[in-house]
């Protein structure tokens, strides 16, 4: 009767544990599917931004290329998108 009342307990409780933990993966699923749907989404678009702006760099330098001298063309672009960094850093940091 011991044995039997044991196995018994073992069963239920070895059934709620699984199901406790099925329904706190599911949950946790639920709960991160959609957060790690917009990371992606987030990666992606940065990567095709700086992409953009890289090809909008050379074309600037292609251009500029046309009328002062090819070094020049790229230190200037350089020093441009420098400042650009340090200002949108300093804005960052003063939040």
């Amino acid at each position: 009767m011991d044995r039997l009342l044991k196995a018994l307990i073992s069963t239920l409780f070895r059934k709620f544990i699984d199901d406790l933990s099925e329904r706190v993966r599911t949950y946790l699923f639920d709960a991160i599917k959609p957060i790690l749907r917009k990371v992606i989404q987030a990666i992606i678009g940065t990567s095709l931004v700086i992409i953009g702006v890289i090809f909008i760099c050379v074309s600037l330098v292609k251009y500029l290329s046309i009328n002062i001298p090819a070094w020049m063309a790229w230190g200037l672009v350089g020093v441009i998108i420098f400042i650009i960094g340090i200002i949108l850093s300093m804005l960052g940091l003063k939040k």
